[in-house]
């Protein structure tokens, strides 16, 4: 059984009233106005706009993630959300390469994909011991999203690209707008994290991520979250695990009996070190080592249960209609 408690610290799920003013006194006037504040002179200081960007219709689910190297894995994380019911993506390319608008063309055309540019920014990296980190340029993309497109859906799930999100098997739903369109009165979901190794390919598959990695760590190790735009404050900046609520949307749901989420955190040892080599620049320069590669491996000796399998046949069967 999954234990809420033991994974996510209490500032980020409040059992009470008492423990929820606590919380968020200490997160709004504090944290949330000084470093929205911070963040609102770097948007001047860098020409960003703050004008709401409108799509021709509002839709019921999108998803938003900050890309760097990421064009081998793009076209299986965009067409298997769009099997889970995802409407539209917000991507930031913190690479700003030819062959990732190459790839996104065809999701581009049909408009199911804005790509926002969005290159480093002097003096904001990825060091999540600098002070400055929530003005790091990942948490001013979440942030430049949340003043700009946030309005354009219902729901927005905020997942990196090595991350995958599916209803369990038993859940009684097939797609996460399924169930997202069920729920009345809840704020915002925080979905578990089950971390995913290399599962002993030294080179990288033949075969799409979702089908090629089986081994994880036992028990999860992190969560993203899953939220209602209508309550979310737009603030200027914007973790990466977790949204800042307006004070009158209290009602959250942990969910592990109904969601689940796969992160394919190294992938096979030949796709680390491509990564470690294209990350010597950009938000996460020095981030990824292989020390980390082989510690995390070694941890990684549960077998997982196979749910998201069930969508393979259908990813690769999108993947081709969207070949570039």
């Amino acid at each position: 059984m999954f234990v809420f408690d033991k994974f996510f610290p209490s500032k980020y799920f409040c059992k009470n009233l008492l423990e929820y003013i606590k919380v968020n006194v200490r997160r709004y006037p504090g944290s949330l106005l000084f470093t929205n504040f911070k963040a609102g002179k770097l948007r001047e200081k860098y020409n960003f706009s703050d004008s709401r960007v409108d799509l021709p219709r509002r839709v019921e689910v999108g998803a938003v993630a900050i890309m760097r190297a990421e064009d081998k894995f793009i076209t299986e994380w965009i067409c298997y959300h769009k099997l889970m019911g995802v409407d539209h993506f917000y991507l930031y390319d913190n690479g700003d390469v030819e062959e990732s608008k190459r790839l996104l063309a065809p999701f581009i055309d049909e408009g199911s994909v804005t790509l926002i540019p969005f290159p480093d920014l002097e003096g904001l990296n990825y060091d999540r011991k600098e002070k400055n980190k929530y003005k790091c340029i990942q948490y001013l993309a979440y942030g430049d999203f949340l003043v700009r497109y946030a309005h354009n859906m219902d729901w927005v799930i905020k997942v990196d690209i090595d991350e995958f999100v599916y209803p369990r098997k038993g859940s009684g739903f097939r797609t996460i707008k399924e169930y997202l369109v069920s729920l009345e009165n809840i704020s915002g979901l925080k979905v578990p994290s089950r971390y995913f190794g290399d599962s002993g390919h030294d080179e990288a598959p033949d075969d799409i991520v979702i089908a090629s990695y089986d081994m994880r760590v036992a028990e999860p190790m992190s969560y993203k979250t899953i939220a209602r735009t209508d309550c979310i404050l737009p603030a200027k900046y914007s973790t990466a695990h977790d949204f800042n609520y307006r004070l009158s949307c209290k009602k959250f749901k942990q969910d592990e009996e109904v969601l689940a989420l796969n992160h394919y955190y190294t992938k096979s040892k030949e796709d680390y070190v491509d990564k470690i080599e294209k990350f010597k620049k950009g938000y996460q320069n020095g981030y990824k080592k292989m020390e980390q590669f082989k510690k995390f491996n070694s941890k990684t000796m549960i077998k997982d249960e196979g749910d998201i399998l069930e969508y393979v046949d259908g990813t690769k069967e999108l993947m081709d209609q969207y070949k570039a």
